[in-house]
């Protein structure tokens, strides 16, 4: 069995893949727990990382970036 390349898989967890492409992921993956899994897994880690919190800049960071233009 070919098995989709690891970046293709992530991109289709993400959603980002052309429709003919997702639509051969979608099929490779009815066919393929292993890959599956690796998807369910890219899935749950955009959810995890999705939950963090954004950072704050530093207060002087855009001043400090136009002063050096």
């Amino acid at each position: 069995m070919n098995h989709p390349r690891e970046e293709r898989l992530a991109l289709a967890a993400a959603g980002d893949l052309p429709a003919f492409s997702a639509w051969q992921v979608r099929r490779h993956l009815a066919v393929c727990a292993e890959c599956r899994t690796t998807v369910e897994a890219y899935v749950q880690m955009r959810v995890e990382l999705s939950a963090l919190p954004v950072p704050e800049a530093p207060a002087k960071l855009a001043a400090s970036i136009l002063a050096r233009v």
